[in-house]
C-alpha cells in the first residue's frame, strides 16, 4: 500500500495533457510516484524484520503437560474444531491422557470451559509439538481445518516420527488420498461418513432388513477409501 505504482504515471500523465493538472502539480505528483516506488523494497525488508521481532516476542504456545505426568503416553489432538472436540470429549469420557492444540483463541478458551485440556498453539510448528510432548505420544489426530495445513503436518511428522500412528481427518476422497501419502496411519472422510450415517437412516426407514443396510454400506465404505 506504501506506492502510487506505474499506472500513476499515465493517469497524472493524461490529466496533464488534458490541463487538468497545471504543470508544478504534474511535476510533484510525479515525484511522489516515483519515490514511493523506490522506497518500497526498503519498507518491506523493515516490514520482514518488525514481523520476525515480534514473532520472537510473542509466546508461540501456552502448552503444559504437567498434568499428563512425566513419561506418560498420550493422545495430541493438532485442531480442536467440530471434529477434534468431539475426539476431545470421547478421550476425556474414557480416561485416555490427551492434549488439544488449537490456534483459534476463542476454541482454547471454549474447551477450557469445559474442562478440556486445550492449548493455544500451531500443530504444524515443530517447536509446539515438541513441547506438547511429540517424542513420547502414543498417537496424533490431525483434524485441521486446513487441508494443506493438515497435509504439511503429517508429512513432517511422518518423516520425524516413522513409527507414530497417525490418525487423520479429510474432507473429501482427494484430500484423503493426500493425506495417505503424506504418511497418515489412518484417514477418514468427513463427507462420506456423514453421508453413510445418512444413508443408514434412509434404508432403514425404507425397511431394508439390517444385514442388508450392512452390506451396502460396508461395500460403499470399501469401494471409497480402496
Amino acid at each position: 500500500l506504501s506506492q502510487s505504482g506505474e499506472f500513476g504515471f499515465v493517469l497524472f500523465g493524461l490529466a496533464g495533457a488534458s490541463g487538468l493538472l497545471e504543470g508544478r502539480l504534474f511535476q510533484l505528483l510525479t515525484l511522489v510516484i516515483a519515490l514511493t516506488m523506490a522506497l518500497t523494497p526498503l519498507a518491506l525488508l523493515i516490514g520482514e524484520r518488525a514481523a520476525r521481532w515480534l514473532q520472537d516476542a510473542e509466546p508461540t504456545h501456552d502448552l503444559d503437560t504437567a498434568h499428563l505426568g512425566d513419561d506418560r503416553p498420550h493422545v495430541i489432538i493438532a485442531g480442536f474444531g467440530r471434529v477434534g472436540r468431539r475426539i476431545a470429549r470421547l478421550l476425556h469420557q474414557g480416561g485416555v491422557p490427551f492434549l488439544a492444540i488449537e490456534r483459534d483463541t476463542v476454541r482454547v478458551m471454549e474447551g477450557r470451559r469445559e474442562g478440556l485440556p486445550v492449548f493455544f498453539g500451531d500443530a504444524s510448528q515443530v517447536d509446539v509439538l515438541r513441547a506438547a510432548g511429540i517424542d513420547r505420544a502414543r498417537l496424533l489426530v490431525c483434524s485441521l481445518d486446513q487441508p494443506l495445513a493438515a497435509i504439511r503436518l503429517v508429512r513432517q511428522l511422518r518423516e520425524q516420527h516413522p513409527d507414530l500412528p497417525i490418525h487423520a481427518r479429510g474432507r473429501d476422497r482427494l484430500h484423503c488420498d493426500e493425506l495417505r501419502e503424506a504418511g497418515a496411519t489412518e484417514v477418514v472422510s468427513e463427507t462420506l461418513e456423514a453421508s453413510l450415517q445418512l444413508g443408514t437412516g434412509v434404508l432403514r426407514s425404507a425397511g431394508l432388513p439390517e444385514d442388508r443396510i450392512g452390506k451396502l454400506v460396508a461395500g460403499l465404505r470399501r469401494e471409497y477409501y480402496d
